[in-house]
This record gives structure tokens, sequence and C-alpha cells, in this order.
């Protein structure tokens, strides 16, 4: 545990250096929050939903697709999808 929060400290470090985004100008404490930042200016849309051929350009967003239209059920321990948006059009 000390080791994160070491790292979750040096967020908070004014003399830390940021990392600029170059087209929008946003600044991030982290590369890592930069490069997932990114993928929002980026055309290339890689992340698909497994229930229906809309695809997304960040996880995060296909994640919340995701959420809002499935719900996961255990049943006699397997897991079980159903997929509320029944026909592709809502898509």
């Amino acid at each position: 545990m000390k080791w994160q929060l070491k790292v979750h400290m040096g967020i908070h470090d004014p003399n830390k250096p940021m990392f600029q985004c170059d087209r929008c100008n946003k600044s991030f404490t982290t590369a890592l929050y930069l490069k997932t930042h990114l993928e929002i200016h980026d055309d290339l849309r890689r992340w698909e939903c497994q229930f229906c051929p809309m695809k997304f350009n960040t996880k995060k967003v296909r994640v919340a697709w995701v959420r809002v239209g499935e719900l996961e059920l255990e049943v006699y321990g397997l897991r079980v999808y159903w997929f509320w948006r029944f026909s592709f059009t809502n898509c």
C-alpha cells in the first residue's frame, strides 16, 4: 500500500511535470492519463460492443454503453447475459 500512496501523492506535487495534449491543451499528471485521453481525438474506433455493431474510440465509452443495455446474472454458478437492446436499430 505504501507505493500506491506515494504514486497518488505524486499527482498532487506542484513541481511534477505535466503531460499536455497537443490537440486541445488539456494537462494530465501521468503519461498514461494522456495516452488514454488521446483516444478521444482518434478517429479509429477499436472498441466494439459484443452485443451490437456499435464501435467506440475509447474503452470507457464502450463500457458505459454496455452497462446501460446489459444485465449480468449469475444463475447456478454460470454467468448469463441479457441485453435489453433487442434490435440493432437502437445502435
